[in-house]
């Protein structure tokens, strides 16, 4: 969580061995550690469907908003448990958003569906092909036409220049994540301190 950063440090070449062999660039982080004084925040970030701007895709074609609510909320504090010896820092960082995005496919198009080709299409029985490029509607399977419909939508975008029908459907799409840190710093001496970190994220 942000609000558990005290610092960062970014490398990107030359760091020394004890960081391993890393081809990218490396991020050491620090989390925070409490202090002799209470300190804390508490943080909510917001963002729908009513703050957003249309869809392109959407907008294009008449359609509403795609919807979106989108919450990144959470809570840090730190301070002391034996003054000047003996410190606590947590947070706490929760994210839930739910999107209904626009999503477009190409599927058999109306033409496909009765027979219609724009290219020769052969009897498979004889080789030859049908006239005007059109299968008879005799000659298309009741079962064939049952499993088509089974697994392919209408179009409802016409049809794309490629000859395909054009489908589009929101699709929603949730996430959830929760993360916590907790860490224990103790002042041992002048010359040693010890500190604990625990970090946890679902």
């Amino acid at each position: 969580s942000v609000e558990a950063l005290q610092e960062f440090k970014i490398q990107t070449n030359a760091y020394s061995a004890e960081f391993g062999r890393s081809a990218g660039a490396l991020v050491n982080a620090v989390i925070r550690s409490g202090s002799n004084e209470l300190h804390g925040s508490v943080y909510e970030f917001l963002r729908n469907s009513a703050l957003d701007a249309t869809n392109f895709f959407a907008n294009k074609n008449g359609l509403a908003k795609p919807f979106r609510q989108r919450n990144q909320f959470g809570v840090a504090a730190g301070g002391p448990i034996l003054k000047n010896k003996t410190f606590i820092f947590a947070d706490y960082e929760g994210f839930r958003e739910i999107n209904k995005f626009v999503s477009f496919s190409s599927i058999p198009s109306l033409d496909d569906r009765r027979g219609l080709f724009t290219v020769p299409v052969r009897n498979p029985l004889t080789g030859e092909e049908f006239p005007d490029q059109v299968i008879p509607a005799d000659r298309i399977d009741p079962s064939a036409t049952k499993i088509l419909n089974f697994f392919y939508p209408l179009p409802n975008q016409g049809t794309a220049a490629s000859g395909y029908g054009v489908f589009q459907q929101f699709l929603p799409e949730t996430r959830k994540r929760q993360r916590m840190d907790l860490r224990l710093d103790s002042e041992a001496s002048k010359n040693d301190s010890l500190f604990f970190r625990g970090s946890y994220q679902h």
